[in-house]
């Protein structure tokens, strides 16, 4: 009867009218777990009646959610925030979390009661087999019944008065209360918390609900026959929602017309010139195109106000600042309220759970799982092989110092995740830059990881300038972080089945500056300028950059198999020390011992290890640097370096007729190799990371014999390229990658001779 009573409740609640608050930015509610890293609605309140305000996102709306649910760990978390002005996790500002809506609300909307279904209806929907076992032993062991009888008393007592059902409710005190948080819902006081019935679930399936469990037949359906069978007039934008309907040829068009665009490269200038091209056609313009894509998508960007020279976002600490406390620009404009720049964020939890809810791409993600069953031991062939990935397997998922009860990559569908950002320079001065922020995904197989259309873009930063607070941009992206940490809600298309979606960032790279902003360091040319080890730089008298040689007249020589090497807790240690100095005087002389500016806003994700998931990026460290400063070398024009007599110097014809014929080489070989090297003697701003490689892997081994004075010169490079042919093999047998590290140290040590 206690079950009944409380189902009857809710029906009554149903029938009063009410206004639902949306929710006006993603951090109007404020937190590490709430914002808009809110996670779906429960699943009724997917499909009620008000659907998606205008200010919503689709199917688990990001920034404008009705509801959010109360994290498991609010109350622990919001009791550890710091100070406002921090930017650590901490500094994630607090606010009260809005309950969880009771049951009726979840299956509720503000439809006219003749409209609502019957609730007996609820009889028909059938629980999937994971929470069948559960809810009937739950059932037994609380009212001794099962779930029939008590649905068939219950539409018996349907038309009984309210008095009398409180006055049910107030002599048999068995059923919970409309109050009751659903997570604990069929607890009694003191009896199992959040933390046991999740540690009870099975892997994927925490937090869960029972009625979350019972709708599986109902998304089931509704993906399979595109409809509902109640309110008809939403039908279309329900089924949309979930998508399940098939498009109709009208709205299938401006979707062709969209994926020309962007598979091609057109301008918009060029998009609009369209309709006169092929007037029989009906195509509409971009600005047309793009809200109807928008529209059908269901998936907007959120738009935050930052500097108009990108040096802050108005974010966390900064979200009720009136101007940049850098630059001291106004962040509207004169005499309105309208910014004078905005960064766009693409929220990633909506597109994560669009991937599991895609049978074809559900099956391709799989290849994370399938790839640790065949992995060879002793073989280094993924990024899953390495040893941060491996320590993080059988570790427990912790957030804010709190364990949670289940492991890192624990269930099949975790998601993988790696995080980049440069900055590029869109015109040909290369004096401004913008700054986009991109995620891969490492659950696909690496063949189409890095493709265009498997990237998750984040956002660009505007530019003109590199930011200046990275973690004012980063701040919605690690709100969705720490929420996908927990686990989200999702729907797997392959079982057909609700699971709890979790993703894990693991690694971010970026050449060092891109870097440095992330993890909040000074740079390369700081005093300790390393991000892996605590070797400091020295000095020429005549120039102020920082050099880290091994060898040096002031102190003894680093040993480079066993230099001092950072660790997290000694990371985290001293960015401490840094952000809460006393004054700025020991701020400033900290920050350049350490080489760190204060505690990084991805920190506080723990399935980051500080600095080991910041690994130097092959492609800036080799191909953008090393090569091109050899070159430099070679020619006699490394910064302000005496080359005179150098048995390395190259003459400048026999440079330049090295450029021409590696030039030339271009006709013969085949394009599968790599791209045409271009004169580097006459086209040198033609030359990319990939023309580099081309050239250093296949055509300076050739054009570069008998050309130096000395040969040794000529061997020293030969032993790059071989070390650099081995850092490029597909697989790397884990003896050998020792090698390769022998052989960089040795080559370290012959090129400071």
């Amino acid at each position: 009867m206690g079950l009944a009573c409380y189902i009857l409740e809710q029906n009554r609640r149903l029938k009063n009218p009410r206004t639902r608050t949306n929710i006006p930015s993603a951090y109007a509610i404020h937190g590490p777990l709430s914002g808009i890293a809110t996670p779906a609605p429960p699943l009724a309140d997917e499909f009620n009646s008000e659907m998606q305000a205008e200010d919503d996102l689709s199917f688990g709306a990001l920034p404008t959610a009705q509801y959010a649910p109360v994290p498991p760990l609010a109350d622990e978390i919001n009791s550890a925030v710091q100070a406002e002005d921090d930017l650590s996790f901490g500094a994630l500002p607090t606010a009260q979390y809005a309950p969880a809506p009771p049951f009726a609300d979840e299956i509720d909307s503000e439809v006219p009661a003749e409209d609502d279904p019957p609730l007996s209806a609820l009889s028909a929907i059938h629980c999937s087999a994971r929470v069948a076992a559960w809810r009937e032993k739950t059932l037994q062991e609380r009212w001794n019944r099962s779930l029939e009888p008590i649905m068939e008393d219950f539409e018996g007592e349907e038309d009984e008065g309210e008095d009398e059902d409180e006055e049910e409710e107030e002599e048999e005190g068995e059923g919970p209360t409309a109050d009751d948080d659903l997570l604990e819902y069929g607890c009694d006081e003191g009896e199992e918390d959040v933390w046991d019935l999740m540690e009870s679930a099975p892997s994927g399936e925490e937090g869960i609900s029972l009625w979350d469990s019972m709708g599986e037949h109902f998304i089931r359906e509704a993906m399979s026959i595109g409809r509902l069978s109640f309110h008809k007039e939403r039908d279309s934008q329900l089924t949309h929602q979930l998508g399940a309907r098939t498009l109709l040829e009208h709205e299938l068009a401006p979707l062709r017309h969209f994926a020309y665009k962007v598979e091609n490269n057109l301008t918009e200038k060029a998009f609009n010139a369209l309709p006169y091209v092929f007037p029989h056609d009906k195509v509409s313009s971009w600005k047309v195109t793009s809200s109807h894509v928008q529209f059908l998508s269901g998936f907007r960007p959120v738009r935050y106000d930052c500097c108009p020279n990108s040096c802050i976002c108005y974010t966390g600490p900064h979200e009720k600042k009136d101007s940049c406390p850098e630059c001291k620009t106004a962040r509207f404009n004169p005499n309105s309220t309208e910014p004078q720049c905005y960064f766009e964020y693409l929220p990633i939890i909506p597109r994560l759970r669009a991937l599991a809810a895609n049978p074809q791409l559900a099956e391709t993600m799989r290849y994370r799982t399938k790839f640790e069953g065949t992995r060879y031991q002793g073989q280094m062939q993924d990024i899953f092989d390495g040893r941060l990935y491996q320590s993080l397997l059988n570790s427990s998922v912790s957030v804010a110092g709190e364990q949670l009860p289940f492991c890192y990559f624990s269930d099949s569908r975790d998601i993988a995740l790696g995080l980049s950002t440069d900055g590029i320079a869109v015109f040909k001065k290369r004096s401004k830059t913008s700054w986009p922020i991109v995620l891969f995904n490492y659950n696909l197989p690496p063949d189409i990881r890095f493709h265009k259309n498997n990237l998750i873009p984040v956002g660009v930063i505007p530019g003109p300038k590199k930011p200046l607070d990275m973690d004012s941009f980063l701040y919605p992206l690690v709100q969705e972080l720490l929420q996908l940490e927990i686990g989200v809600k999702a729907f797997d298309a392959l079982t057909e089945t609700l699971f709890t979606l979790h993703a894990y960032l693991i690694v971010v790279l970026g050449d060092i500056p891109a870097v440095a902003l992330l993890m909040r360091m000074k740079g390369h040319n700081a005093f300790s300028p390393c991000r892996m080890c605590k070797i400091t730089g020295v000095r020429v008298p005549t120039s102020t950059t920082h050099y880290v040689p091994l060898n040096r007249q002031s102190s003894a020589p680093y040993d480079p198999s066993n230099l001092p090497m950072r660790t997290r807790e000694g990371f985290i240690k001293e960015a401490n020390e840094v952000q809460f100095a006393m004054n700025t005087t020991i701020e400033e002389n900290l920050a350049k011992k350490f080489g760190i500016k204060g505690i990084p806003l991805l920190s506080s994700l723990s399935s980051l290890s500080f600095p080991a998931s910041f690994p130097y990026d092959f492609m800036h460290l080799i191909w953008e640097n090393l090569i091109p400063n050899l070159i430099l070398f070679w020619t006699g024009e490394f910064k302000d370096v005496s080359h005179s007599g150098k048995g390395y110097l190259l003459e400048t014809k026999v440079w330049k007729e090295i450029c021409s014929t590696s030039a030339l080489a271009g006709n013969t070989i085949p394009s599968a190799f790599g791209c045409r090297v271009p004169d580097m003697s006459t086209q040198r701003w033609q030359l990319t990371s990939e023309s580099r490689a081309m050239w250093t892997l296949f055509i300076a081994p050739v054009v570069l014999r008998g050309r130096f004075i000395e040969e040794r010169y000529y061997r020293h490079f030969l032993d790059l390229v071989r070390l650099l042919n081995m850092c490029l093999e597909y697989e790397l047998p884990m003896e050998q990658v020792a090698k390769i590290e022998q052989g960089f140290i040795k080559w370290v040590k012959d090129y400071e001779r």
